[in-house]
């Protein structure tokens, strides 16, 4: 197995400061946890400290593909692949970003992004120690939350809506954690009861073979550990649908139709290790071959092509694909679930940052669906619907054409293999000035956009596979 060189594992700024701490427990008083008694002091916090993320645009082909390598090689952090501007963001430290820039295309044009990574990390932890974070009013949506806070939000929300949620886990994390989600289901969605639904059915099956059939919506956050405004997208969506269901006509009517999946964090261990240790970590928490480098990049471990590109066999690697396909705990867990869900009909992973709505393939860019073009008019509508509510763009378009190529990742098993026909991936604000560092104050508007999204795609399935 290919691993880095001990020149570039040293300039690894955030294994190195991770790793250091990685045998150490964190805060794991979770439902069900089955861990060992916490340590009686606290790790100390990774640092970023005078570490900027640059951006490089390079319109050559073959000169962007060498400094992808490139960054690849020293273990760098990239933080956003090229997509349609052939721009591509990248975190160094301060010893780094003099070789970098030195080193980048003479075509290539440069700025900095982000000056300080530590100062927004610093800003993000002063606002959010003010966060309760127990209710499920709209000042739950002003603040980021812990996975136990995010528990008692779901436990609160089920228990107020007894009749609509259900509240379940998939299984549990390497580390031993509960990966909990709700569905939302109305009696309707259950088991049609008034007469005329019946009668319609009935005529729909006599006369033109069909019968409306029940459907399922899935949905989740966190499958990147620090992209922490996917989970509170998640959460949005769940309290939007819960609250509003039956004083909001159009919610109503698709929570009537769908069951409503959703997962907030599936990354559950590397979620609670950004909150504890690591703001910026990614992966999973599993151990490696190689015993400085921990974790499994989840989004390249799905078992459709698996080691076909755009995923890297090094450990030490934030895009490392795992020992074999589904070798992650977190990734078979989610995969296990979808597939046991028969009446699935879309699937959407939210992640962050680039603003982009994805469909299939990222594996092989000369691959096409087969329906390409219904994928494709739900993905602009659903983006149009977007846009509508702050204005934000967000392009749309199969993953390895907008963005690059990345085999292993989750809508590409959800669509081929689970026969999941609307699957999607969503890469939600912004273009980079935060990053991963999203302020709290735009989960609110993150949430109403995307979920004028999503109920454009909830609405578009309904008419055209009913």
């Amino acid at each position: 197995m290919k691993l880095i060189p001990w020149a570039a594992l040293l300039s690894l700024s955030t294994v190195h400061a991770a790793t250091v701490y990685q045998q150490q427990s964190a805060d794991y008083s979770v439902i069900h946890s089955q861990l060992p008694p916490l340590p009686t002091t606290s790790p100390e916090l990774v640092r970023y400290d005078g570490e900027k993320v640059i951006e490089a645009c390079i319109n050559n082909t073959v000169d962007m593909q060498n400094t992808l390598d490139w960054i690849e090689s020293n273990g760098w952090d990239l933080w956003k692949h090229p997509s349609t501007d052939n721009c591509l963001h990248v975190r160094l430290n301060q010893h780094n970003q003099g070789i970098f820039l030195q080193n980048l295309p003479a075509s290539a044009e440069h700025r900095v992004f982000i000056s300080n990574i530590q100062s927004l990390i610093d800003q993000q932890q002063k606002i959010s120690a003010a966060s309760v974070g127990n209710d499920t009013t709209a000042d739950y949506h002003a603040h980021y939350h812990t996975y136990d806070e995010i528990i008692t939000f779901l436990k609160n929300i089920s228990d107020t809506y007894p009749d609509l949620v259900q509240l379940f886990s998939i299984g549990k994390t390497y580390e031993g954690r509960d990966i909990w989600g709700i569905t939302i289901k109305s009696k309707k969605a259950r088991k049609p009861t008034k007469l005329w639904t019946k009668i319609t059915d009935y005529f729909q099956s006599s006369f033109n073979g069909k019968k409306k059939k029940e459907m399922e919506l899935i949905m989740h956050g966190g499958q990147h550990a620090r992209e922490w405004i996917s989970v509170a997208t998640i959460t949005y969506f769940i309290d939007t649908l819960c609250s509003k269901y039956g004083q909001d006509k159009h919610i109503t009517k698709l929570v009537d139709t769908f069951s409503w999946t959703l997962i907030p964090v599936m990354n559950v261990d590397g979620y609670i290790f950004t909150h504890t240790r690591d703001r910026m970590w990614r992966k999973n928490r599993q151990p490696t071959s190689f015993p400085f480098c921990t974790g499994i990049d989840l989004n390249r471990n799905w078992g459709y092509e698996w080691n076909r590109g755009g995923s890297s066999p090094n450990p030490c690697s934030e895009a490392y694909m795992g020992p074999a396909a589904f070798a992650a705990v977190e990734t078979k867990l989610m995969a296990d679930f979808v597939a046991s869900r028969q009446h699935a009909m879309m699937y959407i992973d939210f992640h962050s940052y680039s603003q982009l709505w994805m469909s299939p393939f990222g594996s092989d860019c000369n691959e096409r669906p087969k329906d390409e073009e219904d994928l494709t008019e739900l993905s602009l509508g659903a983006t149009r619907a977007l846009k509508a509510v702050h204005g934000t763009s967000f392009a749309a378009g199969p993953v390895c054409k907008i963005i690059y190529q990345a085999s292993g990742g989750s809508l590409d098993w959800t669509y081929a293999v689970a026969n999941v026909k609307y699957s999607f991936a969503a890469e939600l604000r912004d273009v980079g000035q935060y990053g991963f560092l999203l302020p709290e104050n735009q989960i609110v508007p993150s949430g109403e956009e995307t979920l004028a999204a999503v109920l454009f795609a909830a609405q578009f399935i309904n008419e055209r596979e009913n």
